[in-house]
């Protein structure tokens, strides 16, 4: 096995194990409820960093899409190598603009998570009369991660949108997978369009954050299997 078919079955294989493991780790901790929702549960703030440390959700969305980002770094680079012949420019805006999507989407969940954790250890531990105080300053801290998560869905898109365009030249994907990378950039489009919207009142429940998640879990495991693939002499 050459290097290139060896970084192909790596990057399939990390992209399916990290798909499925999020998947299914998210589920088990109730992180695709949580995904509607972010930050919070019914009964607000007070509730959410009360409940914090009997609360897997936000670890559960932490970790299992941490993976996801992680193995999509490997999927874009691999990408970029099996692209570059055919289309040496797109392949290397799909692999520009996704590994640095990637990693701020890494980033940002690890801020993220730290902002709630340490929220939480600073609400449960204050006086009674201090806790509203504790509560606005764990939003704004919470809250202003979120740049740093539509910078990494614009990103995602223009990755989706090279990478589809890319594959359209190249006889080792399908037409398939262009038309579906090219499609989940239009929906990312539509998905961050909502949720940037739905910030106007950001503690409300907004749908679009859990389809964000699927898209980001169903992208990894269906270009995970594809690279797979290639990497075996019989594909």
């Amino acid at each position: 096995m050459n290097e290139d078919e060896r970084l192909l079955q790596v990057a399939g294989l990390s992209g399916i194990i990290a798909g499925i493991i999020s998947f299914v780790l998210i589920l088990v901790t109730g992180g695709l409820g949580y995904a509607t929702q972010p930050g919070l549960v019914s009964g607000g703030w007070p509730q959410f960093l009360t409940q914090w440390f009997t609360n897997y959700a936000p670890l559960g969305e932490m970790v299992g899409l941490g993976m996801v980002g992680l193995a999509a770094m490997l999927i874009y680079l691999s990408l970029y190598r099996t692209l570059k012949v055919t289309s040496p420019n797109y392949a290397l805006i799909c692999l520009g603009f996704g590994v640095l999507a990637s990693a701020i989407l890494v980033s940002f969940l690890v801020l993220r998570y730290y902002a709630f954790f340490s929220a939480a250890i600073v609400y449960n531990s204050a006086a009674v009369s201090e806790k509203p105080n504790v509560i606005n300053i764990a939003r704004v801290l919470v809250y202003s991660t979120y740049g740093l998560f539509f910078a990494q869905g614009v990103l995602w898109i223009f990755a989706f949108l090279g990478t589809g365009v890319a594959i359209r030249s190249s006889r080792t994907f399908g037409r398939g997978y262009s038309w579906m990378n090219i499609a989940f950039g239009l929906l990312f489009i539509l998905f961050f369009a909502i949720a940037a919207e739905g910030f106007a009142t950001p503690d409300a429940p907004n749908i679009a954050f859990l389809f964000i998640e699927l898209f980001y879990v169903e992208w990894t495991v269906i270009l995970g299997q594809k690279l797979y693939r290639l990497s075996r002499p019989w594909s």
